[in-house]
This record gives structure tokens, C-alpha cells and sequence, in this order.
């Protein structure tokens, strides 16, 4: 097994984000959502609290959506107060994760075999309310490699957020359906009138 020396300068931090890391308010990738405050991520309907290495490495890969993220990387991020980590604890937070997300085949989570974990959704992040309630105060800032973010960019007055456009591939779908039999009709009364 492997493991990543770490230089003994990170001050312990008992799987918190360090001062130079604030914690953001909500993450938004996919279907999925993350309170990192309350180290909550919501999938669909079902909600999983996640312990704080999780939610540490989730936030690492969340902040390079897209992008191959070195183990080292996340180490550094989700163990600032261990000098050595061996692979397989990385390994089996990655598993918790992908339990958590319901990516039970690695497409949201890919692992990079000799270079890292990549994180393959684009990610919007939603930042602190005025008085930090956990509500959007502005439109979401993308951060590098991530996804513009929707075209309303209105806070919610009040109930949890619903999974990010989750509906929208069955809207166009059923609008394609419409438009092709609307399509079809119009073929077949014209040519039945000539």
C-alpha cells in the first residue's frame, strides 16, 4: 500500500475545513445537493449526512468539478492534521461516497487509475445568504471547470431546493415526442388530401 507524507505545517483540524477554506453554503451538481455546514448531501428525495472526511473530499473534488483531482490533493484537503494516509482509507471514503450518491458504477465519482479522482458532473456553487441562513442572496458563481449556472438565478423564498432541473430531460423529451407525432400527422393529412 501506498501512503502520502503530509508536511507536519497543517494545523489539526478534526476533518473541518481549515481557515484558508471557508465552508460554502450549498453545492449544486446533477441531481445532487450539498450542505456542507450540516455535511448533508440530498439525491432525488433521500438525504445522507456524511461524516466530515466525506464531506471534506466531496468539497475538494466539488471545487475542480471536472477535473482530475490527485490523491494527494484530496489528502491534504480531508487529513490536515495526519502525517501519513494510506490508500485504502481514500479508497473507502470514495466508497462512502459513491453509496452516498447512489454511483454504485463510478460514473459520478471516475477514478483516474495513477493520477486521482474526478468528479464528473459540472457544480454551481450557491453562495451564503446575507445573514448566512443557508439561502441564496445573489445568482450562483461557477467556479473553475464548473457549469454556467441556470438561467434563473432567483433565491427560493421558502421549502428545500429541488434537485437542479432533474425534470428538464423528461420536459424535452415529451416536448420531441409532441413535436415528432404533431409532425407525423401533418405529413399524413396532406398526403391523404393529394
Amino acid at each position: 500500500m501506498a501512503t502520502f507524507p503530509l508536511p507536519p505545517t497543517h494545523p489539526p483540524a478534526g476533518g473541518r475545513t481549515s481557515p484558508t477554506q471557508p465552508v460554502e453554503d450549498e453545492w449544486l451538481f446533477g441531481r445532487y445537493r450539498l450542505e456542507p455546514r450540516k455535511r448533508r448531501l440530498h439525491a432525488g428525495e433521500r438525504t445522507t449526512d456524511l461524516d466530515g472526511r466525506a464531506c471534506a473530499v466531496l468539497l475538494c473534488l466539488l471545487r475542480h468539478a471536472d477535473q482530475v483531482v490527485p490523491r494527494a490533493t484530496l489528502i491534504g484537503e480531508a487529513w490536515p492534521e495526519v502525517d501519513t494516509v494510506f490508500d485504502s482509507a481514500v479508497s473507502k471514503v470514495m466508497r462512502r461516497l459513491r453509496t452516498a450518491l447512489g454511483d454504485h458504477s463510478g460514473h459520478v465519482l471516475q477514478t483516474v487509475y495513477g493520477e486521482g479522482y474526478r468528479l464528473a458532473l459540472p457544480a454551481v456553487l450557491l453562495p451564503c445568504g446575507p445573514a448566512g441562513d443557508g439561502h441564496a442572496a445573489a445568482a450562483p458563481q461557477p467556479q473553475p471547470g464548473a457549469a454556467p449556472p441556470p438561467a434563473s438565478t432567483e433565491p427560493r423564498q421558502s421549502g428545500p431546493l429541488s434537485p437542479p432541473v432533474a425534470w428538464l430531460p423528461w420536459a424535452i423529451a415529451t416536448l420531441a415526442t409532441l413535436a415528432a407525432i404533431s409532425l407525423a400527422w401533418l405529413l399524413l393529412s396532406s398526403a391523404g388530401t393529394a
